[in-house]
């Protein structure tokens, strides 16, 4: 039986409880879980929760999501669930969702800073970083837009930290693919919304508007990442 998760430690109590699901027969291999509203519903957490933990599930090949069709439990989830990818995405000390929100505490702060402090001069450099060099690299021109907002913020220590955080978010790019290029190209939109409410010195809105493009994206590249992976 499903019980609302412990508030101390939400994912980990959400997967713990799936993971224990699976093991008794709750749920057998080949099986489609519900839906992530109904999931939401049961543990009473957010269905942003819901899709962290699927995707953790996913990429230790413990569960397999259709697009139209939903989440099934792979034919070989009980041997995963033992595995060490698991417990490496999961429950290591820089899991997904522990990078995320530092992402969002840094990275939400340094837009409201950002919107408080830029001068004149640095929001236009801002607005000429939407707009990147036909033939620059993506990915390199999204990393600059955010390291932008961090110098206009104006704390070194926010800096450094951010700095340690992006290496470790850098590191599991490499391993699982969380920002693919072809995703990268939508996300222009969100930036110009940061960077208007940056412009207005709008320090809540700004900061609101990092935290949209930090939750879209962080759901979308490695939702399309697993997609692709099964193609």
């Amino acid at each position: 039986m499903i019980k609302p998760a412990n508030r101390a430690s939400l994912h980990d109590n959400v997967l713990a409880q799936l993971i224990d699901g699976i093991k008794n027969g709750q749920w057998k291999p080949g099986e489609r879980l519900p839906g992530e509203m109904v999931l939401a519903q049961q543990f009473q957490v957010s269905r942003n929760c819901i899709r962290e933990v699927l995707k953790a599930m996913a990429l230790a090949n413990i569960v397999k999501a259709y697009p139209g069709s939903g989440t099934f439990i792979t034919e070989d989830a009980l041997q995963n669930i033992e595995g060490p990818q698991l417990a490496s995405t999961a429950f290591g000390s820089n899991s997904l969702w522990e990078l995320k929100e530092m992402r969002d505490l840094l990275e939400g702060h340094a837009a409201y800073l950002a919107a408080k402090r830029a001068t004149p001069e640095q929001i236009k450099q801002l607005h000429d970083a939407l707009e990147p060099p036909s033939g620059a690299d993506i990915t390199e021109a999204h990393q600059n837009f955010h390291r932008m907002l961090m110098d206009i913020a104006g704390n070194q220590l926010l800096s450094k930290i951010f700095t340690s955080v992006k290496t470790e978010l850098n590191s599991l790019r490499k391993k699982y693919g969380l920002l693919p290029k072809e995703i990268l190209t939508t996300y222009s939109r969100e930036h110009s919304e940061i960077y208007e409410m940056v412009k207005d010195h709008r320090p809540e809105a700004a900061r609101a508007a990092m935290l949209k493009h930090i939750d879209a994206a962080w759901t979308d590249t490695l939702y399309e990442d697993l997609k692709g992976s099964r193609q």
